[in-house]
């Protein structure tokens, strides 16, 4: 079990393209130290998954980004958990819309077709409380703060001539800089699964409430569809309790 963890938590770094060296070194720390802080009342996660986000009032597609971060898991009770998380990667925006940014006058008389994609990039702080409903099956919500902390917006244009070009904008200055949800999810436990003892499988809701650009009347909220998959860091007897 632990050397599948170890195996899933590298591959979800080198999939969420994670840079930040501080970020890197905390999802080792808890990968070293995570099973000796495991309690019966408390214990570490590292969490990833996909994004699949759109925003409102655009006309485009559905598009695929990272989740990555940390979890703690506070037992309440039988029931209850207090579930706060850190995840360092989480992206937003949408695909195939139209021109985002104004294209180069340099061009824009050559041009025949032009779309954009906005790639946002949050840092996300929910804190959720959990209901285990049965022994498997839990559900979860509660408030999410967001910090924007990349935001770029990628036009692909085809001009007269057939060639094509890419352009990268960046949208920082006409974006928010924060954004605020209330995530709903379901969630599934294996903890009877010798082989994947403790491991999450997660969907989760999570629409944004603030307006996160706002230009001529068109407002844009995030929407967020994600899949996680949370690998536990417990002992053995924790397991064996928490079930």
């Amino acid at each position: 079990m632990k050397n599948l963890k170890s195996l899933a938590v590298a591959i979800l770094i080198l999939l969420s393209g994670i840079s930040f060296k501080a970020q890197s070194q905390a999802a080792l720390l808890v990968l070293v130290f995570g099973d000796k802080a495991a309690t019966e009342n408390f214990h570490f996660s590292i969490d990833g998954g996909l994004n699949f986000v759109g925003m409102t009032n655009l006309v485009g597609k559905t598009q695929v980004m990272a989740n990555f971060g940390l979890g703690t898991h506070i037992r309440l009770n039988d029931r209850w958990t207090l579930a706060p998380e850190f995840k360092p990667l989480s992206g937003r925006g949408e695909r195939r819309i139209e021109p985002f940014v104004d294209i180069p006058e340099d061009i824009a008389d050559e041009v025949t077709s032009a779309e954009s994609s906005v790639r946002l990039k949050y840092l996300d702080i929910p804190v959720l409380i959990r209901y285990k409903a049965s022994e498997h099956w839990y559900f979860a919500a509660g408030p999410q703060i967001s910090f924007r902390t990349g935001a770029e917006a990628l036009t692909y244009v085809t001009l007269d001539s057939g060639r094509e070009i890419e352009l990268n904008d960046p949208i920082k200055d006409i974006t928010e800089w924060y954004d605020f949800s209330f995530p709903v999810e379901v969630g599934y436990n294996f903890a009877q699964n010798k082989h994947l003892g403790g491991i999450d499988i997660r969907l989760r809701f999570a629409p944004g409430f603030v307006t996160v650009y706002d230009a001529q009347g068109s407002q844009l909220k995030n929407n967020v569809t994600q899949f996680i998959i949370s690998f536990p860091f417990l002992k053995k007897q924790v397991i064996e309790i928490i079930e």
